[in-house]
């Protein structure tokens, strides 16, 4: 059992992603590389013969450097001329080849991973050439672009006039300043919002034209930006957050949001692990694609493609950064009363499209920990890409992926597992919900954290095709509104459920009436659904954790890729009401 969640012994270095049992026709199939946009570089001159080389470069060099890409050999690196760096050959920068990582720590191990000689990647070579590989083919693809662009420099303490500058992304102002974690959290959305754009890097918010904001939440802001380049309008998805040095990571002791990475020619650079797992995932169309990241002070911007409609990217030429520019999610598939807007065709595409970046990200060793209808954007011809790489869970082996508890969050109540939903059926379980801020709780049910991403996984299929959750009561109350979504109200502009309200009111009984159907009856399902749909829903969701299928036996379910056969079909997004968008 425990060899089926490990990268497939069939995939290799830059396979561009799962590979399906099913047979799909081989006119319908599209090479991933034609599908990763390399967009031009601000001032640098890159158009698309660039592009056209560096893929032809990745095809002829792959193959013969793909375990020996260009990173530091050792612990250590020399200095980054770039900017002054504080690091020389005597300086450690906490990487040791031969000694095994924390097979959790994801900035800890892949740096270890792409150099060959390391431990850990000839203790595990596959997984060593599938990451080292897909690193060096995405360097490629950038035409010697920059990762990290921003080239601003402050010096390290409060002596500003006598002291060396250095960039925010360098190896020394990682290690050496610390402060208060950012107090972006403590401000409404709409000042998060401003906070965030006034620290953007100045010279990325001079060269591109900010035109609407695509989203905002408690870890980040996302504008749509344009650039006018040789070869038409550039449109990006700039993501602003908050920049916690290393130093004052550890200070707090939680988690780094950075992780080391090597520039080609060994210059040590720092960029969010978000922007590195998108680094890696550059060849497939599942996912946005990464443009650059600009580290300021206080501020990091992650520029990326944008996955927006034709016709938001024409209004946006009279739009400003504060406008809305909706996106559509998952979420906007289903109707508010408890009906689904796609066929089972359609709902097929976007949901094999969905179940191809999991494989894609397995092969890596990776899991999406955060499925939901918000983390998935859907385009005009169903077109699906996976966002917001935050929540992500990396081990080497099986026992890095094994959680003793599961954390409940009240507002993905509609995610809920049965044996989950057994342990908050007790009655203490229930005081301790209600009388949790914020409604979290850790439940001590040991899962593994990749069947449960496949259980989320399933959920979302679930909605695709009937409207409403799993189990849940498919006639529409207005007063209870969709498991989706019970748990919250609209206090102050900010989607929130006051204290007062935890596990109480009708909702809350809705809630509690589907757990128990979840232990006590069978899952219904539509009768109009095919056989093949029908099966892999309820094999899916079967209430026993041990019989739920593995995701190397998932993807070889006859369902899923049944519409790639319709080559004669054009799949279009059925429209979204506007007020659909303002809901949310």
């Amino acid at each position: 059992m425990s060899d089926s969640n490990n990268p497939p012994k069939e995939a290799a270095a830059g396979s561009s992603g799962p590979r399906f049992n099913i047979s799909t026709p081989s006119n319908v199939g599209r090479s991933y590389v034609n599908n990763s946009p390399v967009f031009p570089g601000y001032g640098s001159g890159t158009n698309a013969a660039n592009a056209a080389n560096a893929a032809n470069a990745t095809s002829a060099n792959n193959a013969n450097n793909v375990t020996n890409p260009t990173v530091a050999t050792n612990a250590t690196a020399q200095s980054d001329t770039t900017d002054s760096d504080c690091v020389d050959p005597s300086d450690s920068l906490g990487i040791h080849p031969q000694r095994m990582p924390d097979g959790h720590h994801f900035d800890k191990t892949i740096p270890l991973l792409i150099q060959p000689d390391s431990l850990v990647s000839r203790t595990y070579p596959l997984l060593h050439r599938v990451i080292a590989g897909r690193l060096r083919t995405s360097l490629a693809l950038r035409g010697g672009r920059p990762v990290s662009r921003c080239s601003h420099k402050y010096s390290l303490g409060a002596s500003r006039m006598i002291q060396k500058k250095y960039r925010p992304d360098s190896h020394c102002f990682q290690m050496n300043v610390r402060r208060e974690p950012s107090r972006s959290r403590k401000l409404d959305e709409n000042q998060k919002a401003e906070e965030r754009l006034a620290g953007m890097c100045k010279r990325l918010r001079r060269t591109v034209r900010l035109s609407g904001r695509i989203g905002s939440g408690g870890f980040g802001t996302v504008f749509l930006a344009h650039k006018h380049t040789p070869n038409g309008q550039a449109n990006f998805a700039i993501k602003v957050q908050e920049h916690n040095t290393i130093a004052t990571m550890e200070f707090v002791g939680q988690t780094e949001n950075e992780m080391m990475f090597f520039e080609e020619g060994g210059n040590v650079r720092y960029i969010p692990r978000e922007a590195m797992i998108m680094l890696l995932l550059t060849r497939s169309p599942r996912f946005p694609t990464l443009h650059s990241v600009y580290t300021e002070k206080d501020k990091i911007a992650i520029v990326m493609s944008a996955c927006m409609d034709y016709d938001t990217l024409q209004l946006s030429e009279a739009m400003n950064e504060w406008d809305n520019a909706w996106a559509v999610e998952g979420f906007h598939l289903r109707t508010p009363t408890k009906k689904p807007r796609l066929n089972e065709l359609e709902a097929c595409k976007v949901s094999t499209q969905l179940l191809e970046a999991f494989a894609y990200l397995r092969d890596m060793n990776l899991t999406y920990d955060d499925l939901s209808y918000r983390n998935y954007l859907v385009g005009e011809n169903l077109d699906t890409e996976l966002i917001d790489f935050g929540l992500m869970g990396f081990g080497l082996n099986d026992r890095d992926f094994m959680n003793p508890f599961y954390t409940y969050l009240f507002w993905q109540e509609y995610q809920l597992p049965p044996e989950v939903a057994v342990e908050l059926l007790k009655p203490e379980r229930r005081k301790q919900v209600r009388e949790t801020p914020g409604g979290i709780v850790h439940v001590n049910c040991r899962n593994d954290t990749r069947q449960t991403a496949l259980w989320k996984y399933a959920v979302e299929v679930f909605c695709l095709l009937h409207g409403y959750a799993p189990w849940e009561d498919p006639k529409y109350d207005r007063a209870i509104g969709t498991v989706g979504d019970f748990a919250v109200k609209i206090i102050n502009n900010r989607y929130k459920e006051p204290h007062e309200s935890y596990d109480q009111g009708k909702r809350w009984d809705a809630a509690y009436a589907r757990r128990k159907r979840m232990i006590n009856e069978e899952l219904a399902v539509r009768e109009d659904l095919s056989q093949d749909c029908v099966d892999a829903l309820r094999t899916m969701l079967q209430r026993d954790p041990e019989q739920r299928p593995r995701l190397s036996e998932l993807t070889s379910f006859p369902w899923f890729g049944q519409w790639a056969y319709h080559i004669d079909r054009l799949f279009e997004r059925p429209d979204i009401p506007r007020e659909c968008f303002e809901r949310r």
